[in-house]
């Protein structure tokens, strides 16, 4: 068992890479990206916590694959540490729980063994695979969580046109989603 356990971690370790044309950041500043990253990844040896379903963009959506990274990527890292601190279990899909069935049986699998949903979209820095704004997860995921019962946290970049179960065309479902405003002076 721990065998497993000691190649899983090998398989996340991140190496710093030292040369870093370019970016601005010191070496300590990458550094903590790619341990915000892999804060990611270690979630899931969080057995002792409450799980709740964390809904959010691939982050790569966002922005860079590598430091610097854009302010909504921050968002979404800080929102999982502060979940984290509140002794819940972010439960991400793919980065904390993957399933072998199909990606709604997974979504499925995730709303039934969890006791809450946080979700956030944000204005991405292009388009899905698919040519699409964003995902069509974001809408039903949350979907799901709504209909199975469970608590909602939706979070919604200020400006951005989403309809659905995030409102933009009007309020959709018994509830309104926070609006996430952009100000570098207090975040």
């Amino acid at each position: 068992m721990s065998s497993k356990k000691d190649e899983r971690s090998k398989k996340y370790e991140i190496q710093v890479v030292h040369s870093t044309p370019n970016t601005g950041l010191r070496k300590e500043e990458i550094e903590q990206c790619y341990q915000d990253l892999q804060d990611l990844n270690d979630a899931a040896s969080a057995f002792f916590r409450i799980p709740v379903f964390f809904s959010h963009q691939n982050l790569f959506t966002l922005g860079p694959p590598q430091p610097p990274f854009t302010v909504q990527q921050q968002f979404v890292i800080r929102m999982f540490k502060e979940i984290k601190k509140e002794l819940l279990f972010p439960r991400t899909l793919p980065n904390t729980e993957q399933y072998p069935n199909t990606t709604l049986e997974n979504i499925r699998t995730m709303i039934n063994s969890s006791y809450g949903m946080a979700s956030v979209l944000l204005r991405p820095t292009r388009a899905t695979q698919q040519g699409e704004p964003y995902s069509p997860f974001l809408q039903i995921e949350p979907a799901m969580a709504y209909q199975y019962g469970l608590p909602l946290l939706l979070v919604i970049e200020d400006g951005f046109p989403a309809g659905g179960i995030w409102g933009g065309a009007g309020q959709l479902a018994p509830f309104t989603p926070i609006v996430w405003l952009f100000l570098v002076l207090y975040w």
